[in-house]
């Protein structure tokens, strides 16, 4: 890889830094929660302790099922596929891309969309570490030589259908949440004390034509399609382990969850992971 020292160096902040961000934010802290009437007058419960004091209780529960995903899971993933691509292993290579992949989407949600607090200049160095080093990451790949790299058995129409599925149901699931507000003057569900839904622009305006465009290049068989697959099913074991277990620690805080989300979500994770098994173990 041209740009390793590079990657190496910035994957290793990168691992120092959402270390010490996940632990300082699981850390409960002192306080109680409160109550305030947000900009659309609806009422909100407050976490009011720890890191997360001044979110939602909602987002905060969240965030804490982030950090724990990110801690346990992200992390040592990141630190594997580091070793392996330093040993220039093609399939390390892909590991690690996408699981920067992650770690961008993570913070890039952290640093536009959490509340500020004293540490948001952290969020902004990890988002701009994840940025730099997904796209040298990606730019070492070398494209134009990847079908050497992968085998006959490589699921390739069935991940361009998982693709076009995860796409499809992302698009319907938060339009089916903006549209209906469009007019109106009221909130959509879940924006609570925040002023827009990042996290619904990211996944509609990023997430969804990755899919599409990453499902299509695999039906043409293009080079593009076995690269953007190996990245987008890497990024969303992880992220969607993410959100499972958000979605977990909302019930059991007696938070309300969409029960079609809650189905879907655990489903697709196990889907994912699978094709992250056929997807890795089809790269020479």
């Amino acid at each position: 890889m041209k740009h390793m020292k590079i990657i190496t160096a910035i994957t290793i902040m990168v691992i120092v830094l959402s270390a010490a961000v996940c632990i300082t934010a699981i850390i409960p802290g002192e306080g109680k929660s409160y109550t305030i009437m947000s900009q659309w007058g609806e009422e909100i419960e407050i976490h009011g302790r720890g890191l997360y004091q001044r979110e939602s209780h909602s987002y905060a529960v969240q965030a804490i099922a982030q950090d724990w995903v990110t801690l346990v899971t992200g992390i040592p993933l990141l630190v594997i596929s580091l070793l392996m691509a330093v040993k220039e292993s093609y399939r390390g290579r892909l590991l690690l891309t996408g699981t920067l992949g992650y770690f961008l989407y993570t913070y890039m949600s952290y640093a536009f969309l959490m509340t500020y607090n004293n540490i948001f200049l952290i969020y902004v160095l990890l988002f701009s570490l994840s940025l730099f080093g997904f796209i040298l990451s990606l730019i070492d790949l070398d494209i134009n030589k990847i079908k050497s790299h992968i085998k006959p058995g490589f699921p390739r129409r069935s991940t361009g259908i998982f693709f076009i599925f995860i796409g499809i149901m992302l698009l319907f699931m938060w339009l089916a949440r903006i549209i209906p507000t469009i007019g109106t003057g009221t909130a959509p569900v879940g924006l609570e004390s925040y002023t827009t839904l990042v996290i619904q622009a990211m996944d509609l305006g990023i997430i969804v034509p990755a899919t599409l465009i990453a499902a299509t290049a695999l039906f043409l068989k293009l080079n593009i399609g076995y690269a953007l697959s190996t990245v987008i099913v890497l990024k969303g074991a992880t992220l969607f382990s993410a959100v499972t277990m958000m979605a977990i620690l909302m019930k059991l805080n007696g938070i309300e969850v969409n029960p079609a989300e809650f189905a879907v979500f655990p489903a697709a994770t196990l889907i994912n992971y699978i094709f992250c098994f056929l997807i890795l173990r089809n790269i020479k």
